[in-house]
């Protein structure tokens, strides 16, 4: 994801390989030690440190001239991989030998150290991790059977337990896996005449029968086509998978399969090769980056060929993104649809959550070079380290193209030393308007939240993970009235930026897991501040932790209202969380008022029903109010709404009957209804329309009856 190096001047190639189309061709007809088969550790290990010499170019696979054979990209992976590794492997190596120097007997021969000595002269020059595995585990063998003196027993137990370390990270590798899985099963595979034949031969052929199967199938079976609407330079194709839920998403650039195909892509790989890097001293945001080569792009194509306007503008992006090593996913990042897009380990495909077909599965993969570039642009745009002492990076990142928070996690808590995924934030904005039309309620749920909005009653949002709680609250904040203060304390700020809409925002981004002893920089004493900040409405995004959860209900004690999420399983299951996770007292769940309780069946998301929790007569009451009905795909209403703990505290102040209050209720009910069979309202008209009614709420009842009749 960051700038691969490159010269002005094309690369000399040497007589015994080439490269084109992709493709690495090794010609091994001059080779001293040519064999009948390159199937041997070292021309395996040979084979990969010329591939190595191309790391800058995305090597698709290997074609081995001399014995007619092509390595594909399934199998380079496993050796690319280790390259991963090897930095580690020899950091490890040269912390050992430095400990040599505190050795009493460090000017006398020891058989230990000249052991490490050839084992890190291995690791740097040999390319094959097979030959290194079992180098480790020769040399693990060999320092068993030393005779060890009383004073190096503490030299050999920390070299025992590093070779040990150094062998585990080697064996967690898939080929090493594979290796050994070989090995324990050799008598089941006598037609190979050793690993690399059998890693070379049933597996590429395997590989190869299910890859054709698989295109084979779903080109067969394709239900949805959509373009891209952002920039226009991609589409997207949706396939069905016979016997699988998930489907296959596939993109495109917006001229494949048309008849300027092959001379669109000339066009795109002369101006990728032909125009020099940016010089640069400092971090530059990706946006400016993407601009400042895609205006270097279009430059460069004006000099040498005759498109139009638009498709030359489609092209210098692609050039741009190409250029950032962004290009195998920013489809992903610019397609609203996509709602999470996730990596498990080097050797996955991505896959992805889609918000109409659900769990999707990509073609896409990166390679071991691919992937520590990722590794480098997420130090680069975080901030943070990224290694064996700091495992973990997330953080968001936000600019015109995209809005995402990045997590990756790589060795020693990732089993497999890589995994990425990146949540999309925000880029899709879901009103009410669209939660009527998708049921994720209905029109007299809305008319109850929407009084509980304006009439300050505490909003707590709760469920599983991606059930829609966020955007349930945030589609609710766009309904405050105008003249509200609203201040907003979150993670990563996944709240809607109103300030176009002319709506008071303030606010606060907070890390809940910050290891920072300042009270200032915790979420926690934020929350806790909030009293002094004078706020009508609060929005305290997720509760992640002990204090915070402790915060919000100080917060709610003395008065102060809004939103906020939580996950749980269940109404019961959060007053647990509360009471034994948090150990809030119970008698603070009266200041809750009302819980809401996301769900997700496939793809839609719903509420599953609205509580109201009370402490009587020292018990807990879990009241529903409304509660969805799978049956009828709708929802009952439990409790009047007139008698709730919540409206009955706001009725002893303003002194509303419940004639006047049942009218309120039927009559933003009305609006909903007529929401829900109009046209689809932007966001500024939506919000208008609800200002309106807000501020016609505070002049009584007949001028919101009339305002009703005038539209419905």
């Amino acid at each position: 994801m960051i700038p691969k190096s490159k010269k002005t001047t094309k690369r000399r190639i040497s007589e015994q390989f080439s490269l084109n189309n992709k493709v690495l061709k090794i010609l091994c007809e001059k080779c001293s030690k040519k064999k009948e088969t390159f199937l041997n550790d070292n021309c395996i290990n040979c084979i990969f440190e010329k591939y190595n010499k191309f790391q800058n170019k995305e090597i698709k696979s290997i074609y081995l001239n001399s014995f007619d054979f092509l390595i594909d990209h399934e199998i380079i992976i496993y050796f690319e991989n280790y390259k991963i590794l090897i930095n580690e492997l020899k950091r490890i190596l040269k912390n050992l030998l430095n400990f040599k120097t505190q050795c009493n007997y460090k000017d006398f021969k020891c058989n230990i150290f000249i052991g490490l000595e050839s084992l890190l002269k291995t690791i740097k020059t040999i390319q094959n991790p097979i030959i290194i595995y079992n180098k480790i585990i020769k040399y693990e063998s060999e320092i068993n059977h030393f005779e060890i003196k009383n004073y190096c027993k503490e030299c050999f137990k920390k070299i025992k337990t590093n070779i040990s370390l150094i062998k585990k990270k080697i064996a967690n590798l898939e080929v090493i896996k594979k290796y050994k899985n070989y090995n324990l099963k050799k008598d089941l595979y006598e037609e190979y005449t050793n690993f690399y034949d059998f890693l070379f031969t049933k597996l590429v052929k395997s590989t190869d029968i299910k890859s054709k199967k698989e295109v084979k199938e779903f080109n067969k079976k394709l239900i949805e086509d959509y373009k891209i609407q952002k920039y226009g330079i991609y589409k997207i194709s949706i396939y069905e998978l016979e016997n699988e839920i998930e489907k296959k998403y596939v993109y495109k650039k917006y001229y494949q399969e048309t008849i300027n195909q092959d001379y669109f892509n000339k066009i795109l790989i002369y101006t990728y090769e032909n125009l020099e890097l940016i010089k640069l001293n400092q971090i530059v945001s990706i946006e400016n980056l993407i601009n400042s080569y895609y205006f270097k792009a279009i430059k460069k194509i004006d000099e040498k060929f005759k498109i139009s306007n638009n498709d030359k503008k489609k092209i210098a992006l692609l050039v741009a993104i190409k250029i950032l090593n962004l290009n195998k996913i920013f489809a992903l990042l610019l397609d609203d649809n996509i709602e999470e897009i996730f990596l498990d380990s080097p050797y996955d495909k991505i896959y992805i959550n889609h918000k109409i077909f659900g769990r999707c599965r990509t073609l896409i993969d990166f390679t071991g070079n691919e992937i520590e570039r990722i590794k480098t642009f997420l130090r680069l745009y975080s901030g943070k380290r990224l290694d064996y002492s700091n495992p973990n990076i997330k953080f968001v990142l936000s600019n015109k193209f995209f809005y995402c928070r990045f997590t990756c996690d790589i060795a020693p808590i990732n089993f497999k030393n890589f995994s990425l995924d990146i949540r999309k934030l925000n880029k899709n904005i879901f009103t009410i308007q669209d939660l009527l039309y998708y049921k994720t309620l209905s029109p007299k749920i809305a008319s109850f939240l929407y009084y509980c909005i304006l009439k300050k009653i505490n909003i707590t949002v709760t469920g599983k993970t991606d059930s829609g709680k966020t955007t349930l609250i945030n589609s609710l904040d766009l309904l405050t009235p105008k003249e509200f203060r609203k201040i907003y304390i979150e993670n990563a700020i996944e709240s809607l930026d109103q300030h176009h809409l002319e709506k008071h925002q303030l606010k606060f981004e907070v890390d809940s897991l910050s290891e920072e002893n300042d009270i200032n920089k915790q979420k926690s004493g934020q929350i806790k501040k909030l009293l002094h900040r004078t706020p009508d409405i609060i929005y305290l995004g997720e509760i992640l932790t002990q204090e915070e959860c402790h915060a919000m209900f100080h917060c709610l004690t003395v008065g102060l209202k809004g939103f906020q999420t939580i996950h749980s399983n269940g109404i019961d299951s959060l007053i647990n969380r509360f009471l034994f996770h948090f150990q809030i007292e119970k008698e603070c769940l009266n200041d809750l008022d009302i819980i809401i309780l996301m769900g997700k069946d496939n793809n839609r998301r719903i509420i599953l029903s609205i509580n109201q929790v009370y402490i009587l007569d020292n018990k807990i009451i879990n009241q529903p109010i409304f509660r969805y009905n799978s049956e009828s795909d709708s929802w009952i209403q439990l409790k009047s709404l007139f008698n709730l703990k919540c409206i009955e505290k706001i009725h002893e102040f303003e002194n509303i009957s419940k004639e006047n209050f049942d009218f309120f209720i039927k009559t933003y009910e009305d609006f909903f209804i007529h929401l829900k069979k109009s046209e689809k309202r932007p966001v500024f008209s939506l919000v208008k329309f609800f200002d309106k009614i807000s501020f016609l709420s505070k002049l009584g009842l007949k001028n919101l009856a009339t305002f009703r009749d005038s539209i419905i």
